[in-house]
């Protein structure tokens, strides 16, 4: 015996509805195998990691602000110093390292700017990587090389203000 099946464009959309159908409402059900327990933690890590980067990010952009006043302060101070070092003819003689103030203020600046920069790269790679529709997670490590770098360089720009304070505070003591 032979037999035949003809399958109709009526029983082949009957079979989409049924399994789209069943797809869409299994979304959302927790399985509680270890494979399907492990592929939900590691888009929870992977979403929540986004989230921290954003936060971060946003933190950064807005940290700015108060960092560049920082700088701008200590850039005055410099001044400040150069200006008591000119002042008073007894400190014009003794030898201060006034070039290397203006040098590490000028270096916090130039890394401010490219934390800034990088920052902002990293945004759009994400942004862009989430618009091509990749995982949170993919979009997550499109970005993470800028942010790196973002960090990086406002870490070097904090170093750099830190020892200008310093050298302020050593020239003061030895002010006359």
């Amino acid at each position: 015996d032979c037999y035949i099946l003809y399958i109709t464009d009526d029983m082949i959309k009957n079979y989409q509805d049924l399994h789209i159908g069943r797809e869409e409402s299994r979304k959302g059900m927790i399985n509680y195998d270890q494979q399907s327990l492990e592929k939900m933690l590691k888009e929870q890590k992977a979403k929540y990691k986004t989230l921290a980067d954003e936060i971060k990010a946003k933190k950064l952009q807005s940290d700015p602000s108060t960092f560049f006043d920082e700088i701008k302060q200590t850039n005055d101070d410099v001044i400040e110093i150069y200006r008591k070092v000119m002042d008073n003819p007894e400190n014009i003689d003794q030898r201060f390292d006034l070039g290397c103030l203006m040098d590490y203020v000028s270096r916090a600046y130039d890394y401010f700017y490219r934390s800034i920069s990088s920052t902002r790269k990293a945004d759009k790679l994400v942004k862009h990587a989430r618009e091509k529709g990749e995982s949170p997670e993919d979009a997550n490590l499109s970005g993470s090389y800028e942010r790196e770098d973002a960090e990086s360089y406002i870490n070097e720009a904090k170093e750099y203000i830190n020892k200008v304070k310093k050298m302020i505070k050593e020239i003061e003591t030895q002010l006359k």
